[in-house]
């Protein structure tokens, strides 16, 4: 699992808009991705970033996802 460290948001969403996410964890497989939500119960999960609008402020929450173009 790839964890980055305040990423902007709106480089993960397709309106392009959203401050930055104090943690990002890229998941690559279901267990990971398991994982990261089990460890992190408050985390917000973003799929793919679409029909969704974040703030400017960012998130600081962790942020499980899914590597772009795998399907989990």
């Amino acid at each position: 699992m790839l964890t980055r460290h305040d990423v902007p948001l709106s480089s993960l969403t397709t309106l392009r808009v959203g401050g930055p996410a104090r943690t990002v964890l890229e998941a690559t497989t279901e267990a990971e991705l398991v994982d990261a939500v089990t460890t992190h119960p408050d985390a917000f999960v973003l799929g793919g970033g679409s029909n969704v609008v974040l703030p400017d402020a960012g998130l600081d929450r962790v942020r499980p996802g899914v590597e772009e173009g795998r399907r989990v």
